[in-house]
């Protein structure tokens, strides 16, 4: 007997394939598959809610599916991150911004995270902020995962598509003391 969730990965592998070559009954039927022999698993939920249903503008089917993700997993930022989009396309802005701050707050690198807050901030016509989260979605490395679409917006919108500087991990941990007090003087 084959292993559930190697073949319930394969399914989901597929179904995103057919779904990014415009295929939704494929995409629907690989990804019902892969949920039907993973029930408890949060990424067959979040990989359905995506690909089968918000990929192809089905929000309200999608949100149910990552709503299962989340209740199986209350850390999973990408669900929280995918159901803001939903909610966000779907008009309900508010509650889309708590959900993509509550996945920044999970994982801080998600480049998408920021891409999402980007594309909100644009839309309500803070240009400048938008480009903020524009140039850390670039340095957590958004064209090397997903392609130009955040450089596009930044060329169009920011004037400039590299980051202003490299972003330091936020729980990095700080150079270790020297043990001696630091020099100080009077000059300006």
């Amino acid at each position: 007997s084959a292993d559930p969730v190697r073949a319930a990965r394969a399914l989901r592998l597929q179904g995103e394939c057919a779904a990014v070559q415009g295929d939704s009954a494929a995409a629907r039927n690989a990804l019902d598959k892969a949920v039907a022999l993973t029930p408890r698993d949060p990424v067959a939920y979040n990989s359905r809610g995506y690909y089968a249903y918000a990929h192809f503008d089905k929000h309200h089917e999608a949100v149910e599916d990552y709503d299962r993700a989340i209740k199986l997993n209350p850390n999973y930022s990408y669900a929280f991150n995918n159901r803001g989009w939903s909610r966000y396309r779907m008009g309900d802005r508010e509650q889309a911004l708590k959900d993509i701050n509550k996945a920044a707050r999970r994982k801080v690198f998600n480049p998408f995270v920021y891409r999402n807050l980007g594309i909100i901030t644009l839309e309500q016509g803070d240009t400048l902020k938008a480009c903020g989260h524009f140039r850390k979605a670039l340095s957590y490395g958004f064209t090397a995962l997903y392609g130009p679409e955040v450089e596009d917006l930044m060329k169009g919108n920011c004037g400039r598509t590299e980051p202003a500087a490299p972003v330091q991990a936020p729980n990095a941990p700080l150079p270790p003391r020297s043990g001696k007090p630091p020099v100080r003087s009077n000059a300006p």
